[in-house]
């Protein structure tokens, strides 16, 4: 055997049971998040601005971000690091025109950090829940969370919320040590809570989160109320500091706020309760979300006892920790997915409470199911555990399956890619409405005249130039500005039939986050029929609370794509 074997098997065995626990719950969020990472590079619309965010300021040394909806400023600022350290190793001149020609690279950056975000997130979890159970609880805590559907899918992409989501585990384990070192320290979470900010707005539930422990250990006392002052003002120097231009920026800081808060908010609170359901179901599984609220509703009806008893209930400093975090942030949870009930993204930060939360609730039932002699009992119990760990496994089985494929979107460009000629007309349509007109392939590789057709049903060219040629012509322009890239995205619809369309144009390409209709249907509405279909593979996962039949996220690799061609002879 190797020495740097011999030195690993060494280190393993003189491991103790919670940095065994750790190293555990590290390898299987590894095991879960890493497949497909390469799928769709630049295919991903919400990447795609973080990405571009961070290459302009790689390629400029300007500090501004000049978009802050999330505002991921702290984000950008890493990730024009990376890329300035990936051109000094690669011999790369340009970051910014690196971009336009091969982006694919700057990407999967991006994407690496969002996946060990995601396996540090799991080890995060690990510690949180050893505070509150056993190791071997807490581990199953960090299994859950790794077997989460959605906690897989969101660390697909380079975005901030699995940086969000360690920093709010960060933030209760540092509430915890305030809390048991007699509020020593409580400036640095105020510090911290700042760099959360500039990550994502919702971030701040931190700070509250720490006033309200404070002020429940302390009430509204003088030193309290000189305290609270100094965190906030810790709080606002740690944004300044690690995001100076959310201040030296900041209409334009107000605005990209107010434009996320105001972006496709449609404030149908049913039909979120609805959907905040299906997500729930989806994530947790039918039997896991089950388990979860009875276990939460007996610890309330415990409670509501032992207080009618005028019993004390004592809530240790664990415990006010972390809800303390949990009240505050679910506000914010609320406010983001009831105003735009499309999102998942809101409860990412919230997935490894829910681990934690499932896990006490099965290790419950297992004392309960398991606690006696009795054979069917506890074939039942062990039955129905099984089933949760199950269905979450199948469920991230189908997203690896997926992302195993290069998407319809992928396939779609190499097709036109192979067949359509430089100057032929590419007509872009989108069959009907839908909150985003995504999915069309890169097609301006083609070399082809694009057009789309706008609400007054005129014709009107688009993609004249190639983005690398555009910011040539253009230096000053912003990466997040180009036009068609890293894929176009347009509405684009017409009463035209397909027939009377593909008189004037040479090929036809309409694309839907939605299925489109099958072969048959097809068939017989249509008397012109499509030359290459690309489909959704939907035998592999079927996400029911989405408005799309794939993840929120990934729609863009798979919308339904269909191509016409024009017969010569027409």
């Amino acid at each position: 055997m190797k020495t740097g074997h011999l030195r690993l098997l060494s280190w393993l065995c003189v491991m103790n049971g919670k940095q065994v626990g750790r190293l555990f719950a590290g390898l299987a969020a590894l095991w879960t998040t890493w497949p497909g990472i390469s799928q769709g590079l630049g295919l991903i619309g919400e990447e795609a601005t973080r990405v571009a965010i961070a290459a302009q300021i790689a390629g400029t040394g300007d500090l501004n971000p000049h978009w802050f909806g999330h505002p991921a400023t702290l984000l950008n600022y890493m990730l024009a690091g990376l890329f300035q350290a990936f051109a000094f190793i690669s011999g790369t001149i340009d970051i910014r025109h690196l971009y336009t020609l091969e982006p694919e690279s700057l990407f999967l950056i991006g994407r690496l950090v969002s996946r060990f975000a995601a396996i540090f997130s799991a080890v995060l979890c690990f510690e949180v829940a050893s505070k509150i159970m056993n190791l071997r609880w807490a581990s199953v805590s960090a299994i859950l969370l790794s077997l989460n559907p959605l906690f897989v899918i969101h660390a697909h992409r380079a975005r901030a919320d699995h940086v969000l989501t360690s920093a709010l585990l960060i933030a209760t384990l540092l509430l915890i040590n305030i809390l048991e070192n007699k509020q020593k320290g409580a400036w640095r979470l105020a510090a911290f809570a700042g760099i959360a900010l500039t990550f994502k707005y919702s971030a701040a539930s931190i700070l509250l989160s720490l006033i309200i422990a404070l002020f429940y250990s302390k009430g509204s006392s003088r030193p309290f109320l000189i305290r609270l002052n100094f965190i906030i003002v810790v709080f606002i120097a740690a944004i300044f500091l690690s995001s100076p231009y959310l201040f030296l920026d900041w209409k334009s800081a107000f605005g990209g706020l107010y434009g996320e808060v105001s972006k496709q908010s449609i404030w149908q609170p049913h039909l979120s309760a609805i959907k905040f359901s299906k997500i729930l179901l989806y994530s947790l599984s039918s039997l896991g979300l089950l388990s979860l609220a009875i276990y939460s509703i007996s610890r309330l009806i415990i409670i509501a006892k032992t207080r009618a008893r005028k019993l004390y209930y004592p809530l240790n400093k664990h415990s006010i920790a972390i809800n303390a975090l949990l009240l505050i942030y679910l506000p914010f949870i609320a406010g983001g997915f009831f105003a735009s009930t499309y999102n998942s993204t809101w409860l990412s930060p919230a997935l490894p409470f829910l681990s934690i939360l499932l896990a006490l609730s099965i290790k419950t039932f297992c004392k309960f199911m398991l606690a006696d002699g009795n054979i069917v009992k506890k074939a039942l119990g062990i039955l129905f555990i099984f089933s949760i760990f199950i269905d979450q496994t199948m469920k991230m089985r189908g997203v690896h399956l997926m992302r195993q494929m290069k998407g319809s979107s992928v396939e779609a460009e190499e097709w036109l890619m192979k067949n359509v000629n430089p100057g032929e007309s590419v007509l872009l349509l989108q069959p009907r409405e839908t909150y985003e007109a995504a999915g069309f392939p890169r097609i301006f590789r083609t070399g082809a005249d694009i057009f789309i057709i706008d609400d007054k049903n005129h014709h009107s060219q688009v993609c004249t130039l190639s983005p690398d040629e555009y910011l040539r012509k253009n230096p000053q322009s912003l990466l997040i500005n180009l036009p068609c890239h890293p894929r176009p995205v347009f509405v684009s619809q017409s009463k035209t039939s397909i027939s009377e369309l593909l008189k004037k144009y040479d090929y036809i390409v309409t694309s839907m986050r939605v299925s489109l209709m099958d072969r048959e249907k097809v068939k017989n509405s249509s008397s012109v029929i499509p030359v290459i279909e690309f489909f959704p593979p939907r035998g592999i996962v079927n996400l029911v609370y989405s408005l799309n039949p794939f993840p929120q996220g990934d729609s863009a690799v798979w919308s339904s794509i269909r191509i016409y061609k024009r017969n010569r002879s027409i």
